[in-house]
């Protein structure tokens, strides 16, 4: 901090990465005074942000130092207060800068013009995603609109490349970032591994509706093990989903109730609201509770204060061992403690039956992911530029918060950040001549300038302009006027007064709907049934993983983590890869076609079955395979062989077959096949298709 340059800090989970960043920054700034706003701290979350300032307040105030929180739940006086003052530390989300640069561009200069210091929290967060290229992007816009330079630092837990995290930092300069660390590699942890068989039932019939029915589902019984390990101290349960959320800690709470137990369960995700989670957070921090349990998504991985949990739990199989290492990391905080995982699979009855199913994927690749997380491995985030969706949202609010500009200054400016960077010039004046097509009407050519055209005016002026993300359409539901949180009303979720929904980790039912003013008046009830949150929580999966599943079947080495059920599970796997050849091959016939198991990550996976499906054949993807119909090894190979040679020839064959891909919330402005093409090219799916393609031919992946 001496120095000059940027910092990158890395440290385990509450290791104090906070107060080596601000201690330090704090002193500095009480030194100099700055005439404007000191430090501009960015978070991925408004809860963390909430926690941070209450760590940061008393701090602060010691130097006279005003702080505020500046995002959605912040009351507008309060932010007039601190605009007038312009002075202090600012903690802030993405989505806030993008509203200061659309409103308030014309104050920039002065409010923050001398900023020494811009703080990303959670940096690994922001390294790969569209809202990780948009921050990159708005720092280096709101640097241009204030005039200030300020040293930047990146604080994360999970950093797999330190140099990939420096390029993001500071773009163009990397080696003016200088890395601090623990230098923890591997996680010392006492681990376990647990197996649940589900019973077969019938198709749509979710867990609480399978309850209902007398069956005891994988979910009950892990539900059971997990009362009698959790239901005393402090501990976490990373359940994979908002929807597993909410039906675990259902099922503990009515089996407290029933007992006659006090409930120490408590649901923690996105939808709830700020008091629910709040709760959560309280009664884990609080050392007068002796026992509470959160039950949540990945909102408490991150670094909002807890205080000390015992164990950790993980519900699924984890894909990401970054994320993994992340959660473990609330564990073992003491001096002289070890961190505590355990890690909880649900496997259906019956899959022996089936080739891939023998293989007990799921649960092999639990095992991998905790091998890893010993070794100390992290995912690095890899480097792909801004997708199509994140450059035309810059290009509009830029344009609408600036005014008409020229091609080389707009390109000048978004081209700093290193997401954007990636697109490149020849690529974005390309973009630029599709946004300003008469029947797209996005841009406009205006004397030797560029503006925003009718459609992209529109867009830029729309209230959800903030975020690159889409928000679905939601229902605050109420209860005795305490807000529980945002119900989503789409995929079967309950809508109509006397409806019963799974909420909060409590049953209600909905007694008053305003659907115009999106708000529903709740009672406790009986009844209820899981809510179906849209998007998901899924992570893609790291080729080292891959190759590490591999490994795991080809061994028999015994982890003593294994419970005797994942032992005997895992044996059975492991006689089923070595029955099947899979040790020599990586097709199993199967379902007139064949599955494709070559032990490879997600991104290159999803890219070959593109390059199959664009050579004419059905293919389909799954979490560690691929699926191909009607065909057999002898006609798949040649195909497969023209994948490899030619793909880079190829691929614009395969896009005209290809029917959707996944878009962002701005890319429907735009021709289909500009999108398909920007996608590709943007993907590299023909490189990762003809190195996948390679990998298959070669026999898969060697299992490291």
């Amino acid at each position: 901090m001496a120095g000059q340059g940027d910092l990158l800090i890395s440290a385990g989970t509450a290791g104090g990465k906070t107060e080596a960043a601000f201690l330090p920054a704090i002193s500095l700034v009480d030194r100099v005074q700055p005439q404007s706003v000191g430090i501009i701290c960015v978070s991925p979350l408004k809860s963390l942000i909430n926690d941070q300032y209450q760590r940061l307040r008393p701090l602060a105030a010691e130097h006279g130092l005003p702080i505020i929180r500046w995002h959605g739940d912040e009351s507008r006086d309060a932010k007039e207060a601190f605009f007038k003052t312009a002075r202090g530390i600012c903690l802030i989300t993405p989505e806030s800068i993008e509203a200061l640069l659309l409103h308030r561009a014309h104050r920039l200069a002065a409010v923050f013009g001398q900023t020494m210091f811009t703080i990303v929290d959670e940096l690994h967060a922001f390294l790969i995603g569209d809202r990780g290229a948009h921050l990159a992007s708005l720092l280096e816009r709101l640097e241009d609109a204030s005039g200030a330079s300020p040293r930047r630092i990146g604080l994360s837990a999970t950093l797999g490349d330190p140099a990939i995290a420096a390029r993001w930092l500071r773009p163009g300069r990397p080696d003016r970032v200088v890395l601090v660390t623990d230098g923890k590699k591997g996680v010392d942890l006492d681990a376990s591994l647990h197996v649940a068989l589900d019973p077969p039932r019938l198709p749509g019939m979710d867990d609480t509706m399978a309850e209902e029915a007398g069956i005891e589902t994988g979910l009950m019984q892990t539900a059971t093990r997990l009362d009698q390990r959790l239901g005393t101290g402090k501990n976490l349960v990373f359940a994979g989903s908002r929807r597993m959320t909410e039906a675990l800690c259902d099922i503990l709470r009515r089996r407290r109730s029933a007992a006659g137990q006090e409930n120490v369960f408590f649901a923690h995700h996105g939808s709830l609201s700020r008091e629910v989670r709040e709760t959560a957070e309280r009664r884990l921090r609080d050392p007068a509770v002796a026992h509470a349990t959160a039950i949540a998504t990945t909102t408490l991985e991150l670094g909002i204060d807890i205080g000390e949990v015992g164990t950790v739990c993980q519900i699924g199989p984890p894909r990401s061992v970054s994320g993994l290492r992340q959660r473990v990391g609330r564990s073992g905080r003491r001096a002289g403690t070890r961190s505590t995982l355990d890690l909880s699979l649900i496997e259906l009855e019956g899959l022996e039956q089936h080739q891939e199913g023998r293989l007990r994927l799921n649960l092999v690749c639990a095992a991998a992911a905790l091998s890893l997380l010993r070794e100390g491995f992290v995912e690095p985030p890899g480097e792909r530029p801004a997708s199509l969706s994140v450059v035309v949202h810059e290009t509009l609010c830029l344009l609408r918060s600036r005014g008409d500009l020229s091609f080389d200054r707009i390109f000048g400016i978004l081209s700093r950040s290193q997401p954007m960077s990636g697109v490149g010039r020849a690529a974005f004046e390309k973009l630029c001549q599709a946004m300003a097509r008469p029947e797209v009407r996005l841009l406009e050519h205006r004397g030797g300038l560029m503006g925003l055209g009718s459609k992209g005016a529109q867009l830029a002026g729309s209230p959800d302009i903030y975020a690159v993300f889409s928000t679905p359409f939601e229902i605050d539901l109420i209860h005795a006027g305490m807000p529980l949180g945002r119900l989503p009303l789409m995929g079967g979720s309950a809508i109509g007064p006397g409806d019963g929904v799974l909420f909060a980790g409590s049953r209600w039912s909905i007694m008053k709907l305003d659907i115009d003013k999106r708000v529903a008046e709740v009672q406790p009830s009986d009844k209820g049934k899981q809510p179906r949150f849209e998007g998901g929580d899924q992570e893609p999966m790291h080729d080292r993983l891959a190759a590490r599943m591999r490994a795991i079947l080809s061994t028999q080495h015994v982890d003593e983590a294994w419970t005797p059920a994942a032992r005997r599970m895992l044996s059975n796997a492991r006689a089923g890869y070595r029955a099947q050849e899979l040790d020599r091959f990586v097709s199993l016939n199967e379902r007139e076609g064949l599955i494709l198991l070559p032990w490879i990550g997600t991104r290159k996976l999803e890219a070959l079955t593109m390059a199959l499906c664009g050579e004419g054949l059905n293919a389909t993807a799954g979490p560690y395979g691929l699926w191909v119909a009607s065909v057999t090894s002898e006609m798949l190979k040649p195909v497969l062989e023209r994948v490899r040679r030619e793909a880079r020839a190829r691929v614009g064959t395969w896009l005209s077959r290809k029917g959707a891909i996944p878009e962002g919330k701005f890319d429907a402005a735009l021709p289909h096949r500009f999108r398909l093409e920007w996608w590709a090219s943007a993907n590299a799916i023909a490189d990762l298709a003809s190195e996948a393609a390679a990998i298959v031919l070669s026999g898969g992946a060697q299992p490291t």
